[in-house]
């Protein structure tokens, strides 16, 4: 077996110094087209939950979204980053309100903040479901008023 050494520690097949993939393909300049970001393929960031928005009627509403579950004293937070060197980094969403609750250093310091909007706030589950717009992909397709997005 050929041992191929990599230095992208943000994909999943890299264990720190090799790849791991099955399959490797590479493109015209060398590139690596195997990569998969780590958040996107580990099954500890495959955790559903929701998270409060505004629609753009400016509307509360949740979304569906994917990512790594910690547990914080009595809390259930939830994020997308990639917390395998630490959460200090990391931003967090309660799971109760589906809100922004900080991030990973600064959860000791707003532990009684988060509780209090916690009690304030509506369950994240009472909100209606956000409706995403489909638009056409492509820069040249003018948006509701006509407008090019750029």
């Amino acid at each position: 077996m050929t041992l191929i050494t990599c230095e992208n520690t943000d994909c999943y097949f890299c264990d720190g110094r090799y790849c791991t993939a099955s399959n490797v393909d590479l493109g015209e300049e060398g590139y690596c087209l195997s990569e998969a970001d780590y958040t996107d393929v580990a099954p500890e960031y495959q955790n559903e939950y929701w998270i409060a928005l505004q629609d753009d009627q400016g509307q509360a509403c949740r979304k569906k979204i994917k990512g790594y579950k910690h547990l914080y004293k009595d809390l259930v937070l939830y994020t997308q980053y990639d917390v395998r060197d630490g959460i200090d980094e990391a931003g967090f969403t309660e799971s109760i309100t589906g809100m922004f609750a900080g991030m990973g250093a600064d959860l000791d310091k707003h532990y009684e903040e988060i509780k209090k909007v916690i009690r304030e706030l509506p369950p994240v589950m009472s909100l209606p479901i956000y409706k995403e717009k489909k638009r056409p992909i492509g820069f040249d397709v003018p948006d509701e008023t006509g407008e090019l997005p750029f």
